[in-house]
C-alpha cells in the first residue's frame, strides 16, 4: 500500500496508520514523504507494534517514484484537505486503484466501487476494510487499476494546458469586444 505526500497533521497519516493496525491481510504499508509529523508517526507506529509493516522511505526523487508505484497495490490518501492532488493522480496515471478520504477534490478523482473507495474522513475501520478488499482480491485491483486510467485520462497536461489556453483566448477576446462597445458607446 503506498501513499506519497507531505507528512503534516491535515493529511491524516496517523488514520492510515491506525488502520494498518486492523487490517486482516498482510499488506505493507509504504510512506513517502517527510515533515514535521514524522517523529511522532513514527511514534505510532511504535505503540502499535506495526515496524514490520510500515517503512517510511522520507524523500524520494521523482525517477525512484514510477517503480515504487508501479510495484504497488494499491495507493491510498487519507487527507481531508487535498484540493488538487497529484500524487493521487500520479498513482492513477501508473495504472493503480485508490483509497481515498471522501473529501475535497478526492472524490472527483475516486470514483468509489469504480477506480478505488472512498471512505469517510478519520475513519480507519472503513479504510482498512477497502485496503483489505483490494489487497485480497486481485482481479478487482486490476479492473479498478485499469479504471484508473480511464478516469485520469481527461486530465493530460496537453489536454489540460491546451483547455485553459482556448480559455484565455475566449476571455481576451471577450474582454476586447467589450471594451470595444464601451468605447463606442455614446450616451443620450
Amino acid at each position: 500500500v503506498l501513499h506519497v505526500n507531505r507528512l503534516y497533521e491535515e493529511k491524516r497519516i496517523d488514520v492510515l496508520i491506525d488502520a494498518t493496525a486492523k487490517l486482516k491481510s498482510d499488506a505493507h504499508v509504504v510512506l513517502v514523504g517527510t515533515g514535521p509529523l514524522e517523529a511522532k508517526l513514527r511514534a505510532q507506529v511504535e505503540r502499535l507494534q506495526l515496524r514490520e509493516r510500515v517503512s517510511f522511505l522520507g524523500f524520494v526523487e521523482d525517477d525512484d517514484l514510477l517503480p515504487l508505484r508501479r510495484s504497488s497495490a494499491l495507493f491510498a490518501i487519507p487527507s481531508e484537505a487535498d484540493l488538487q492532488s497529484l500524487a493521487t493522480m500520479e498513482a492513477m496515471a501508473c495504472g493503480l486503484p485508490v483509497v481515498a478520504a471522501r473529501s475535497y477534490a478526492l472524490p472527483e478523482l475516486v470514483h468509489h466501487e469504480q477506480n478505488g473507495y472512498l471512505f469517510q474522513p478519520g475513519d480507519s475501520d472503513e479504510l482498512a476494510h477497502d485496503i483489505d478488499l483490494l489487497i485480497e482480491n486481485p482481479q478487482l485491483r486490476a479492473q479498478m487499476g485499469a479504471e484508473s486510467l480511464v478516469v485520469i485520462a481527461p486530465h493530460d497536461r496537453e489536454k489540460v494546458l491546451d483547455e485553459w489556453e482556448a480559455l484565455y483566448m475566449r476571455l481576451t477576446s471577450e474582454f476586447k469586444e467589450s471594451s470595444a462597445r464601451k468605447r463606442h458607446f455614446i450616451p443620450m
